[in-house]
């Protein structure tokens, strides 16, 4: 600066001013560069905006996208193989009484809902709303007279992998909250037995306190709605190839 010599307090006072502003200038830069590495470099987790990740609030029903495939459970005491086509898919075939009830959805080949499956078969039996089954045996269908058997049967998916079928609500007996069991199967895929847990608010089991159903995601806790007087709710199969 003018009017100060080079060596003079006052220059060399400037003199470190202006290094610190330089190293300043090359910090700020480096850490823009830095920053804009990273954000090109960073991955965005692809999630449907629809979606968010599976947490302990069950997704609504149908939309079972983040529950991966469907989870085994066992046939329990019960499964009666060979049991009929369903008409109309009225399991509740031989009338008796109880809460209608509508369940439907989809069966899917992948653990998303890309691959919707035709044909496939989904075996389905559960108690009356007293808690008995009938009958209250296991084995195959021909083994028993037709007015032996109740609230068993089967279904199959249109082209679109779609299903439904109607009946009552089963009722919760000793050790076990309402549920229904099914098996779903199609050509070139694993079968899965899996139970869906209708449970309605004021039971005295809760899914908590069921050793089958709290080992169950949340996606197979079944969300009901009313539609014209009659409880409606779905479900998705998830299936594995084999």
């Amino acid at each position: 600066m003018a009017g100060l010599s080079e060596g003079s307090p006052m220059s060399r006072t400037w003199k470190i001013v202006l290094a610190v502003l330089a190293v300043a200038v090359l910090l700020a830069a480096a850490y823009a560069w830095s920053m804009s590495r990273r954000l090109q470099t960073t991955v965005v987790p692809n999630v449907s905006p629809s979606l968010s990740p599976q947490s302990s609030v069950s997704p609504a029903a149908g939309d079972v996208s983040s529950c991966g495939l469907t989870p085994t459970t066992t046939t329990g005491p019960y499964y009666i193989s060979g049991t009929p086509q369903l008409t109309g898919g009225n399991l509740n075939y031989t009338s008796l009484p109880g809460t209608p009830m509508k369940i439907s959805g989809y069966v899917y080949g992948s653990v998303d809902n890309t691959k919707p499956l035709n044909n496939a078969i989904i075996e389905i039996w559960q108690a009356d709303n007293s808690g008995r089954y009938h009958p209250q045996a296991q084995g195959a269908a021909n083994q028993f007279s037709s007015d032996q058997l109740a609230l068993r049967g089967y279904v199959t998916t249109d082209a679109k992998g779609y299903y439904e079928f109607t009946s009552i609500f089963p009722a919760e007996y000793e050790g076990r909250v309402r549920h229904v069991h099914t098996r779903a199967s199609a050509t070139g895929y694993t079968p899965v037995v899996t139970q869906m847990i209708t449970y309605l608010a004021g039971d005295k089991v809760t899914p908590q306190q069921d050793n089958i159903a709290s080992e169950l995601p949340a996606c197979n806790m079944l969300k009901f709605t009313d539609t014209g007087g009659v409880r409606t709710s779905a479900f998705d199969f998830h299936l594995a190839g084999q």
